[in-house]
C-alpha cells in the first residue's frame, strides 16, 4: 500500500491552524477557494489562536468536508498554511 493511498483510507480529518494575527481577508479567501477545488467526505477542523494572550479556538466546518490528498497537502504547503491530519 502506498503513502497516498494510507494517507487517503486512514486520514479521518484535516485540521487547519490558524493564527488571528496572521489572517487577511485574500488569504482567507485564497484558503476557502482551495478548499472548495478538493471537496470530499473528510471532516475539516479550523484552530485560531493567538499567541500573546495563549488563546485557542477549535472550529468544526459543518458544510465544507475536503477529500485529503496529496495535491491538497501540497497546495497548503505552498500557501504556508499549517495543517494536521488526524
Amino acid at each position: 500500500m502506498l503513502l497516498q493511498e494510507v494517507m487517503e483510507t486512514y486520514a479521518k480529518k484535516l485540521t487547519i491552524k490558524l493564527n488571528i494575527d496572521e489572517l487577511k481577508e485574500k488569504g482567507i479567501s485564497e484558503l476557502k477557494d482551495t478548499l472548495i477545488s478538493h471537496k470530499g467526505d473528510h471532516a475539516l477542523n479550523f484552530v485560531v489562536y493567538e499567541m500573546e494572550e495563549q488563546i485557542k479556538v477549535n472550529l468544526l466546518s459543518r458544510k465544507q468536508k475536503v477529500q485529503i490528498s496529496s495535491e491538497l497537502l501540497t497546495e497548503l504547503t505552498e500557501k504556508e498554511v499549517h495543517y494536521k491530519l488526524n
